[in-house]
């Protein structure tokens, strides 16, 4: 790419045609360093013509940052709350009902952790179980470990407190890096991405029916000390918009995916979209302790 201008003090504007041109050209692929250069005014500079290039947006140059909101609560028919989770380093007393929305902001260099559990509430140890899964876990173990050896991690915490006591929670975790997230669950909890009005789910349902009986029974979970505690996992590229929301079984037995899309859609702060789902999942019944994370990504010049 060789390009002459003579005088570099003209005004900009007889080259602005070609500037566009060439953006277009490179707004989907890489940028050719060699001839341009970054500087604080969110352009490029070319280095001997001195021309100004916009950064594309969901350029890997362009800080990307998570809105969160979060909030967990007992429900209508629960007299505990035995849910818990983590927000990059927050999590929730052991004996708690219910939360107000919570909210915050972190830069996606910083690397942050969301998680939500699920105290089993056929078990004894339930309340206990999620918060020894929340408490323990720690963002450099996430970073630093597969999500296999992390729950093998905190499956071995619960073990270890449980003193006889049947106990067992599910757990769902977002890892969020520049371009891309990982999600990893065992049990029921869910982690989705929302995209363009449409979800997909991340992670995977443990989960068989009994025949006889007709209830759900976790086939994976924290504290059941299986030998082979192997958790789904999943990574996706992060592209601006994109919105992930973790929850537990609470809300998802309430309202479908296709509802939860149509709830949030056309809202852009975080703890209204919490609101809103909490309040449908409410207005259904709530039959479950219910606990939601939002995390809304954007580019930030």
């Amino acid at each position: 790419m060789t390009i002459t201008h003579p005088d570099t003090s003209h005004t900009h504007q007889p080259i602005l045609k070609y500037i566009q041109q060439i953006s277009i050209i490179y707004a989907h692929g890489p940028i050719p360093l060699t001839y341009l250069c970054y500087t604080e005014e969110n352009c490029f500079l070319h280095t001997t013509l001195f021309l100004w290039y916009p950064l594309p947006e969901g350029s890997a140059f362009m800080t990307k940052t998570v809105r969160y909101a979060w909030v967990s609560h007992t429900g209508h028919i629960r007299a505990y709350n035995e849910d818990n989770l983590w927000c990059d380093g927050i999590f929730l007393p052991e004996n708690h009902k219910n939360t107000p929305v919570i909210e915050g902001s972190l830069k996606l260099s910083a690397h942050p952790v969301f998680a939500v559990f699920d105290g089993m509430g056929g078990l004894t140890g339930g309340g206990r179980a999620s918060f020894l899964a929340a408490s323990s876990l720690g963002k450099d173990s996430v970073i630093s470990s597969s999500g296999e050896q992390v729950f093998r991690l905190l499956d071995q915490k619960i073990s270890d407190s449980s003193s006889g006591t049947d106990s067992g929670t599910t757990g769902a975790f977002l890892y969020l890096e520049n371009t891309a997230a990982h999600a990893c669950s065992l049990g029921d909890s869910s982690v989705f991405l929302i995209r363009q009005e449409s979800a997909r789910l991340m992670t995977m349902s443990h989960i068989i029916r009994n025949p006889f009986t007709g209830t759900r029974e976790l086939t994976r979970y924290l504290g059941c000390g299986q030998s082979e505690l192997v958790p789904y996992e999943q990574e996706e590229r992060i592209l601006p918009g994109d919105i992930f929301l973790l929850c537990t079984d609470g809300l998802t037995d309430m309202v479908s995916k296709e509802d939860i899309v149509s709830t949030i859609s056309g809202i852009e702060v975080p703890s209204e979209a919490v609101t809103a789902l909490l309040t449908e999942a409410l207005a259904r019944g709530g039959y479950d302790n219910i606990t939601i994370i939002m995390c809304y990504i954007n580019d930030i010049p």
